[in-house]
């Protein structure tokens, strides 16, 4: 069975947060996630969660994730329960865990960013996170001054050295040259499945045909 490593990081980084931070909320997540992904690029040119996050009014946000807590994802459900609570004047969408984390998921340095985010951020709320992501010089700020509201956020505004830059530039294309190289092989695979199937039930069509009294 082939794993998607990244998936799996996303579902139990959602869990983490929800084990972590007592009535984590959708705005809140959002916030964590997007510094998880933020602060990984940056050091290593890869995101965690492979999430994209767009310029919304509160900050960074993920029409991806969005979707499916409104659509109830099932496999979402299996880590997390999503309630939704009144918070004050609003309703919020609040997580709460439901299984025991696979730290199995993750690197050393992927658990020290999540650890230094409950550190920094445990007892902060939505509200505050939000003005934390609207400050200069951040990857929602500097895509609102160039594209502006509802724009995508490029991973590549959190890197601040250009020769490292383009060397995460050179392998992101090396590695889709190598997946689109594997997927290739899948396809001729499958091809190859489907053309002997199309044989077999070939010859087996003919071959009733022939014997029908």
């Amino acid at each position: 069975m082939i794993i998607d490593y990244k998936r799996e990081k996303l579902l139990n980084a959602i869990l983490f947060f929800s084990k972590n931070i007592k009535e984590l909320t959708l705005t809140k997540l959002m916030k964590l996630l997007s510094q998880l992904d933020y602060r990984h690029f940056k050091e290593t040119g890869d995101s965690v969660t492979g999430l994209k996050y767009y310029t919304y009014p509160k900050g960074d946000f993920s029409e991806t994730l969005n979707n499916e807590v409104n659509n109830k994802n099932r496999e979402l459900l299996e880590y997390v329960d999503i309630i939704k609570k009144k918070k004050g004047r609003y309703d919020a969408t609040v997580f709460y865990p439901k299984k025991e984390l696979e730290n199995k998921y993750f690197s050393k340095r992927e658990l020290k960013i999540l650890n230094d985010l409950i550190e920094t951020y445990k007892h902060s709320n939505a509200k505050e996170m939000s003005k934390i992501s609207h400050e200069e010089n951040t990857p929602w700020s500097k895509t609102m001054k160039e594209k502006g509201m509802y724009k995508e956020i490029d991973m590549f505004l959190t890197i601040e050295d250009r020769d490292f830059e383009e060397y995460v530039r050179e392998s992101i294309e090396d590695r889709k040259v190598i997946e689109d190289f594997f997927k290739s092989i899948e396809n001729i695979q499958v091809s190859l499945k489907s053309d002997e199937s199309n044989r077999y039930f070939t010859r087996r069509h003919t071959f009733i045909c022939d014997n029908i009294p």
